[in-house]
């Protein structure tokens, strides 16, 4: 009855018959196998023991000849192939001073052990969280402080040297690097705290992946030029350029994994983001972003943890390059709320790769496609030379698009040799797209000799990667008409070739980076408590000509409309003020009886960087939101927008 009840099998074996008998009848419940089977045949419960623990259960059911009892842990594998722990134990019957009888007990510990290693696995992970988050404050605590270091330091230097201008513009530069560094520090940790809280959200708007390569490029390539990298970008197979997703966070992905491959990259080495199109179908389309750098690499252990936070190699390795830690972690993160797919091969001394996938949806740009219908350029010839395959391919993919016909070759010998090969033959080349750099002869020299054999009719375009100015000169001299930077886009090559061939105005004209003259002579009421805050304000403001009155709180900025609302375009408002904050101070804007009350845009400037502060401003009254440090171009683009809106 006993045996019946409880999940523990229990066996006799009589010692002097040397037989079981006994075998409990909840076997098959318990074991998944018959008691009869047991009987018939000993063997059959040690036929299902796992091979790594027969041993230990063979040396278990030894006689020993001792009184005390014993027991033994194993695996065993019951008939539907499924592993379970059993303790096994031994009591002996003594009759006489003899053993008689061995009375075994087997009990599935299974879900014990699970609980086990759930515990232990927690208390390790618990510790371990413990110690990764100890060393990051210890390492953000020196991360921090350097940069602070040095903009205090600095300041103090500039102020002793006012009158050394030299010296003054040195301190200033140090400065806005060092305050840039903190920037970023901090925007990893509360992107790390959006991201666990869940209010990172991901945007669906339309933008140009033009756009985002030439961010990257103008922040990457400069940096790797200083520590002595080569930077490149080829684009494979792409076919569409005006996207739908989130571009801000597309650029923060990329900018992470090439400032970390620039970190750990030593001089000498190179660095390569490839954008490759894999998948167009149904108005989506998907990229893969590869970047591989040939740097220190990662061990196979530390591959398996980088997409953890507060993750870096080792102690040394962080004092050594710096960081937070999170950027990884938080490139998984954004990857992962976008759909897509992160994943890393690395080796020790031999270079990482990283590889991000991810689907957009395409917009077509009817203003790019009727400023492409020019069929005067269809009657051009163009030859391009560039020692990367991909890129020859990819500049002759963009050419065939614009109904140009194009040949290319991958030396600085065979571009001469075809130059001068079709003229020889009448058949002469309008346009030569040459690479700067190629192995056996560089863009310089080719364009040198190419002008020898057939004069100026040719029309040279020096390809570089991104920055021509040390080489503008020479280029220039030897007879090069213009520069492309890369990677090249269709936009571009087009408004290039339309230059420098004379045909027609380049339809893209590059933006002034100034504000637009509308800012000029607006009246702004700026509500902010911080001294400091309020000089560097007015002074962003008075730079496009705008006209500013201060005030000091939300009390007071209320006051100050009610009186003189007529006089104000717009208000800049802090949130954090003393006698009444901004959301309050909007609010008693919003509800004043003033003619201007609802239609004055409104715009939080704050330190408040959350999602929950926008929807506050919002839910509050304002116009916009802007996250202190103030960026002075998203400053001048949201008072433009703001304005243009009212009218």
């Amino acid at each position: 009855m006993l045996s019946s009840n409880v999940d523990e099998v229990f066996l006799i074996y009589n010692k002097e018959h040397a037989e079981l008998e006994y075998v409990s009848n909840n076997c098959q419940r318990v074991l998944g196998i018959k008691e009869r089977s047991i009987f018939k045949e000993t063997d059959s419960l040690l036929n299902l023991i796992i091979n790594e623990d027969k041993t230990d259960f063979m040396e278990f059911i030894k006689p020993t000849g001792t009184t005390s009892s014993k027991s033994v842990e194993f695996r065993m594998k019951n008939p539907s192939g499924q592993v379970r722990w059993f303790l096994a134990q031994s009591f002996p019957q003594i009759s006489q001073d003899k053993i008689v009888r061995y009375i075994v007990s087997l009990s599935d510990r299974t879900e014990k052990i699970i609980k086990e290693q759930a515990l232990k696995d927690a208390l390790i992970n618990a510790q371990n969280a413990n110690a990764a988050k100890q060393n990051f404050l210890s390492r953000m605590s020196h991360e921090i402080r350097t940069p602070m270091n040095a903009i205090i330091g600095m300041t103090t230097i500039a102020g002793a040297y006012i009158e050394d201008r030299k010296r003054v513009e040195d301190c200033l530069e140090k400065i806005g690097y060092s305050s840039k560094h903190l920037m970023t520090l901090i925007n990893d940790v509360l992107d790390m705290s959006k991201i666990d809280e869940g209010k990172m959200t991901i945007a669906h708007e339309i933008f140009n992946l033009e756009s985002v390569a030439e961010s990257i490029t103008s922040i990457i390539y400069p940096q790797a030029a200083e520590k002595g990298i080569t930077f490149s970008m080829p684009l494979i197979d792409l076919t569409d350029t005006i996207l739908i997703g989130d571009s801000l966070r597309l650029n923060q992905i990329l900018i992470n994994l090439l400032s970390n491959a620039i970190k750990f990259t030593p001089p000498g080495g190179s660095i390569r983001m490839e954008i490759r199109q894999i998948q167009k179908k149904n108005g989506r389309i998907r990229l893969r972003f590869t970047v591989s750098d040939t740097g220190i690499g990662m061990s196979e252990e530390f591959v398996k943890r980088i997409f953890l936070p507060f993750e870096q190699e080792n102690t040394s390795a962080s004092n050594q390059f710096g960081g937070t830690g999170l950027g990884m972690s938080i490139c998984k993160n954004l990857v992962t709320l976008m759909d897509g797919t992160i994943s890393v091969n690395s080796e020790l001394e031999k270079g990482s790769t990283f590889k991000v996938e991810l689907d957009f949806d395409t917009a077509e740009s009817k203003e790019e496609k009727s400023s492409y219908n020019h069929r005067v350029l269809e009657a051009l010839k163009v030859l391009v030379a560039d020692d990367d395959r991909d890129c020859c391919i990819h500049t002759t993919l963009l050419l065939e698009n614009l109904g140009i016909k194009s040949k290319w070759v991958m030396t600085g010998a065979e571009c001469v040799d075809e130059v001068l090969s079709a003229h020889k033959v009448g058949e002469e080349y309008d346009v030569c797209l040459i690479d700067w750099k190629m192995p056996d002869m560089d863009g310089i020299e080719v364009t040198r000799r190419v002008r020898e054999f057939v004069g100026p009719n040719t029309t040279i375009i020096i390809i570089t990667a991104y920055d021509w100015s040390s080489i503008e000169q020479k280029a220039r001299e030897a007879g090069a008409n213009a520069f492309l930077s890369k990677p090249i886009f269709a936009s571009t090559l087009y408004n290039t070739l339309l230059t420098v061939t004379g045909i027609e105005r380049a339809i893209k004209n590059n933006k002034d980076n100034q504000p637009n003259p509308v800012l000029n002579g607006l009246n702004v009421l700026l509500a902010e408590d911080n001294e400091l805050n309020r000089e560097i304000a007015v002074e962003l403001l008075k730079m496009t000509g705008m006209k500013i009155d201060c005030v000091s709180d939300g009390k007071e900025a209320v006051e100050r409309f009610t009186t003189n609302g007529d006089d104000y375009d717009i208000i800049l408002m802090d949130v954090q003020m003393p006698y009444m904050n901004g959301y309050q101070a909007t609010e008693a804007i919003r509800k004043s009886g003033h003619p201007k009350a609802k239609t004055i845009p409104i715009i939080a400037m704050t330190a408040d960087a959350f999602h929950e502060d926008m929807v506050k401003a919002s839910e509050a009254g304002m116009n916009g939101h802007l996250a202190k440090p103030i960026d002075s171009e998203q400053l001048y683009k949201m008072i433009e927008s703001s304005v243009s809106a009212k009218n």
